[in-house]
């Protein structure tokens, strides 16, 4: 699989993801470029292969990036050469870190229905959540230290029990989950995995008495 793969062999894995994704993108220029298409939307993460070649597609093309502009070294360096093609951004606080001259057309906020995260009956056992991705900039290791000095001077009855979901990352030269995370699971801290459909999310963060949300970093939603 990828993640048999990511984890084994991570610099083959790199190499095959930038192949899909340059294949992706000159078939979606190509078919707009056909007239099948009136707008491409391309949403940009670590990859940047769509934006150099974004004038040779004929029909409008606007991106979308949900990191902080900020976030990576590299990001300093190439957006600013892209600061005139078309972006959109998904909150006002997101544009903080893009040049000035950047050419926004648009602002989409994400979109959420109320209904499908309403609070549920709460879980005997008191637990709070964490939801997201695994990464150091995330601070779960920020969360799991909040709660175990929480713990050290409350009641027994009124002690908190942290459940963890989301995607951890395997490889590399920091392991974040490998060696700061995994060794810290126990009885108050416990992984459940990564919660996938919408309903897992409700019931995980329905029951839950808080959401913790320790990012060391200004989120882009701001």
């Amino acid at each position: 699989t990828y993640i048999d793969l990511l984890k084994k062999h991570p610099l083959t894995f790199i190499t095959l993801a930038r192949q899909v994704q340059s294949e992706i993108i000159a078939r979606a220029y190509a078919l707009a470029n056909a007239g099948d298409y009136d707008v491409v939307h391309v949403y940009t993460n670590e990859e940047d292969i769509a934006l150099p070649f974004a004038g040779l597609c004929k029909r409008p093309v606007v991106f979308t990036h949900h990191d902080p502009f900020n976030f990576l070294v590299k990001y300093k360096n190439v957006f600013p050469k892209y600061a005139g093609l078309n972006w959109i951004s998904m909150s006002l606080a997101q544009r903080r870190g893009m040049p000035k001259d950047t050419n926004w057309v648009g602002n989409v906020y994400h979109g959420l229905d109320a209904q499908e995260l309403t609070p549920l009956s709460q879980s005997s056992d008191r637990y709070l959540a964490y939801l997201g991705r695994m990464i150091e900039p995330k601070g779960l290791h920020l969360a799991i230290a909040a709660v175990r000095r929480y713990n050290a001077t409350a009641p027994v009855e009124r002690r908190f029990k942290l459940r963890i979901a989301g995607k951890h990352y395997a490889g590399g030269k920091d392991d974040y989950w490998q060696q700061r995370i995994r060794p810290q699971l126990g009885d108050d801290v416990e992984y459940v995995g990564f919660v996938k459909t919408a309903m897992q999310k409700r019931a995980f963060l329905g029951e839950a008495r808080a959401l913790l949300v320790p990012s060391t970093f200004e989120e882009p939603f701001g």
